[in-house]
């Protein structure tokens, strides 16, 4: 058996919580590192975890030989430059949602990936949810119920990490972007 993929988190909110907590139970994965501007946030991250490395500097990150595997949690805004930072550095990256702001910088990430041979995946969590993929499956099958004209999707955000959502610099998109993708992609 190989040795487990190093991981780094990027971003300590609330999503770089949720990707550690999936990551340490995980058998063929280990965080060595949590980054993120605010040190009391990553210590805390880190401290839960067990995680030896914690910093706010992505190149010291991204210079460290165990990592593998770059997971980017932080503010919208910042994803399309912290992922190309990870590529350029020879690490996978997954990006929670959305990948980018813009269609260029989203194929500019897949030609860095693709270029590098790296893997470049986005997080997505709703749209493999058992749930909502048993209503894709009773959608697609007409005689469940009919042609569906018309859906609803309510989706709020205030966890802990509205606050920069509500930041049109830092979100770099507005509610459709942050959170109206989830119902666009539902």
């Amino acid at each position: 058996m190989s040795a487990p993929l190093g991981v780094a988190v990027v971003g300590a909110g609330f999503m770089g919580g949720v990707h550690a907590e999936v990551l340490a139970a995980h058998p063929r994965a280990q965080l060595v590192a949590v980054c993120d501007l605010d040190q009391r946030a990553a210590q805390e991250l880190a401290g839960r975890f067990a995680v030896p490395t914690v910093t706010d500097d992505l190149d010291r990150v991204l210079a460290d030989d165990r990592v593998g595997l770059v997971v980017v949690t932080t503010p919208n805004a910042l994803h399309a430059d912290q992922a190309a930072r990870a590529l350029r550095a020879g690490r996978h990256v997954l990006v929670e949602k959305p990948l980018a702001l813009t269609p260029d910088e989203i194929h500019g990430l897949l030609r860095l990936a693709t270029e590098r041979g790296l893997v470049l995946a986005h997080g997505s969590n709703f749209v493999q949810s058992p749930k909502f993929r048993r209503v894709r499956e009773l959608v697609a099958d007409a005689e469940a119920f009919g042609t569906p004209h018309l859906a609803r999707v309510v989706v709020r955000n205030a966890g802990p990490d509205s606050g920069w959502c509500l930041d049109p610099a830092l979100a770099g998109g507005g509610v459709l972007l942050d959170l109206g993708c989830h119902a666009v992609e539902i």
